[in-house]
């Protein structure tokens, strides 16, 4: 993509499965690796410590969420459901 920053800020639905967990980012939240549900493609997540839920994420566990590109480029779960 030519220019990312056009991505910057912007909002999109994602339904995918936990691949992986990749650990916890101090006063951030948890780093998780995400398997879209339609492609089949992996995206790395931050889920930030607010949006964490009070159920554990299970590894193979579906999920809906709006993911939020941050100004670092950092995908930013900002809402998070259990399918």
């Amino acid at each position: 993509m030519e220019n990312y920053e056009t991505l910057l800020g912007g909002r999109f639905h994602l339904n995918a499965t936990v691949d992986a967990e990749l650990g916890t980012v101090p006063d951030r939240g948890k780093l998780v690796v995400l398997r879209d549900s339609e492609s089949k493609k992996v995206v790395p997540v931050l889920i930030p410590t607010e949006v964490i839920p009070n159920f554990a994420l299970s590894k193979s566990q579906r999920y809906n969420l709006v993911i939020e590109v941050s100004r670092s480029g950092i995908l930013d779960a900002v809402e998070l459901e259990k399918e």
